[in-house]
């Protein structure tokens, strides 16, 4: 093949090919010298490259392009291929068609690994984390996030968020929404804070989150987010004797009331012995309570009305009453010595605050 290398400065050498075959190259650069330039590959060159060996395109400034035909297909051996291996940023600009997605990504959604090895079809993550605790059925789409600082998704319209995950596993769905740190949290609507709680939902408008595990439903407020809602949560308690047992939430939490609160309360218990057959109860409790501006103020509006719904052992008793000490609502439960009693309460709150 005829070549003539032509010294130059900076040590490099220019070559002229013109025809045939050069073997043994290990490197070989390109630079245009005149108004229009192509560089082909031939079709039938299936291997250009061997291992170890790449092919380099420095188009070096804003005003250069590497492009491909419109019928162009790229395709990468099997194994473990790099795609854009820089640190600069890379875009890719297409519009959508009928029947043709601007970026498609097909293939066989991989299943039947380990939680480590079943990686997701299309996997985002930082570089240099290792992401485990997949579906060994297989995933479609992975985020991986680093941090539970970050959002793992989140969408915007015109600015302002619309819809997000966060990296503490809570779902937003709306506008002007605070999770804050909870953990868990679905909230859907519109003016929603959490007071950083978890494993609740609050749907509507203007709700506020007060306790772990709780629901909240509202359509508005009076003044701020929160004074007009109605609230549910799960209650409970174990008894191994008769005296009275406070039931509380998740962690030992009290169903505390606000300053400035009042609560009209509906808590349907239901009672089982634990270690003995046909030994059951149900209580129906419903009353008022409020909290003026401390704990200690906290009282009992009326007397509330205690219904009995079905018990097999009259011993067993429930009862509401104020606690001046936390400014919350009691719900105590007695039981029978030596005998192991389970309780749980579906409680039921309206609330205004103001």
């Amino acid at each position: 093949m005829p070549w003539g290398p032509t010294p130059s400065t900076g040590g490099s050498s220019v070559a002229a090919i013109t025809s045939g075959t050069l073997a043994g190259i290990t490197a070989f650069g390109l630079r245009d010298t005149s108004a229009a330039f192509d560089l082909t590959i031939a079709a039938t060159s299936t291997t250009p490259l061997t291992a170890a060996r790449s092919v380099t395109i420095d188009c070096n400034n804003a005003s250069h392009a590497l492009k491909f035909t419109a019928a162009s297909t790229i395709t990468f051996p099997s194994g473990t291929n790099t795609l854009f291996g820089s640190a600069v940023a890379n875009t890719s600009t297409a519009n959508g068609a009928v029947s043709a997605p601007a970026f498609s990504l097909t293939g066989t959604i991989y299943s039947g690994g380990t939680a480590t090895t079943t990686k997701p079809l299309f996997l985002v993550e930082p570089a240099g984390t290792t992401s485990a605790g997949w579906s060994t059925g297989g995933t479609l789409l992975g985020l991986n996030g680093t941090s539970v600082s970050q959002d793992l998704v989140r969408g915007l319209v015109n600015g302002a968020m619309t819809f997000a995950i966060n990296g503490y596993g809570s779902m937003v769905l709306g506008s002007n929404i605070s999770p804050g740190t909870g953990m868990g949290l679905v909230m859907i609507g519109s003016q929603h804070g959490s007071n950083n709680k978890n494993f609740g939902l609050l749907t509507g408008y203007g709700g506020r989150m007060n306790w772990d595990g709780e629901r909240v439903i509202c359509t508005g407020y009076l003044v701020d987010w929160g004074d007009a809602q109605t609230r549910e949560t799960v209650i409970r308690a174990t008894t191994t004797n008769n005296t009275a047992t406070e039931m509380t939430g998740y962690g030992g939490q009290r169903l505390t009331l606000a300053n400035d609160t009042t609560f009209a309360f509906e808590v349907l218990i239901a009672a089982r012995r634990g270690d003995a057959n046909d030994e059951s109860a149900g209580y129906l409790i419903t009353g008022v309570i409020d909290r003026n501006a401390a704990a200690n103020t906290t009282a009992l509006v009326g007397t509330p009305t205690v219904t009995v719904l079905g018990e097999d052992t009259a011993a067993w008793d429930v009862s509401a009453t104020a606690d001046t000490t936390n400014g919350s609502l009691r719900i105590s439960v007695t039981g029978e010595t030596s005998k192991t009693i389970g309780w749980v309460g579906s409680v039921k709150l309206t609330q205004v605050t103001i």
